[in-house]
Formats: C-alpha cells, sequence, structure tokens
C-alpha cells in the first residue's frame, strides 16, 4: 500500500502538522486535514505519496 502524507509548514519551512492520509478504493486520496493551531497567515500544504509531492499555498485567517 502506497502512503500518502500531507505536512502543513510555515514560510520559514517548521513543520506545523503532519498527517498520514488514505486512499479509497479508486486510489484517490480524501481526507479531512485538522488545521494547527494559531497558524494564521499565509502556510504552505504539501502532500506526498515518495515519488510525486505537490506544494500549495494555504491562506488562514
Amino acid at each position: 500500500m502506497e502512503l500518502v502524507v500531507g505536512v502543513f509548514y510555515d514560510l520559514n519551512g517548521k513543520i506545523l502538522s503532519q498527517t498520514v492520509l488514505s486512499k479509497d478504493i479508486e486510489g484517490n486520496v480524501v481526507a479531512t486535514v485538522d488545521v494547527p493551531a494559531a497558524t494564521k497567515g499565509i502556510n504552505l500544504l504539501r502532500i506526498s505519496n515518495g515519488y510525486n509531492s505537490e506544494t500549495a499555498k494555504i491562506i488562514i485567517n
């Protein structure tokens, strides 16, 4: 089974939280990720399966 991980970072590269995500029967990653406390502002979310990764800028009010 392929492991998929979601990691929240601040803009300084500090890890705010890390969550192991699961796949549904069709292989899609479907998850709700809790936003860490006190992370207002611009943060980064990286989703990776060890072979590919995608990073998105997340703005939290």
